[in-house]
């Protein structure tokens, strides 16, 4: 674990991460979620194991998420999920701000993305 994150943050992070209902197929935005859902699991990993190993620069693959994280379309007031899909919108950004601040976790969410 890096000395930027807490465990307790991380385990906060991992739970939003599990609670949030993931969209079925027919969902208009089913792939880019699912996309936005793959960083954000790559991310709480790669918090929780940063440090284990060497890696390369991971500061590209985390832009790149971040970009996607960016596009991602947010729900409306009246979507059924939204207490839910709010907060984890907000754990994913923090997750991405993690990475950003930490180049070892950054380096570990690199090699999890490849």
């Amino acid at each position: 674990m890096t000395v930027a994150c807490e465990l307790e943050t991380i385990e906060v992070l991992r739970g939003l991460l599990n609670r949030c209902p993931f969209p079925s197929r027919w969902h208009p935005g089913a792939t880019r979620i699912a996309v936005c859902f793959d960083d954000f699991r790559c991310a709480v990993e790669a918090l929780e194991t940063a440090g284990d190993e060497e890696g390369p620069d991971g500061s590209d693959a985390v832009r790149a998420a971040r970009a996607r994280f960016d596009r991602l379309e947010r729900p409306d007031g009246q979507h059924p999920y939204l207490d839910t899909i709010l907060p984890t919108l907000e754990a994913m950004e923090l997750a991405l701000d993690l990475l950003e601040r930490d180049p070892e976790a950054a380096a570990a969410f690199a090699r999890l993305k490849r």
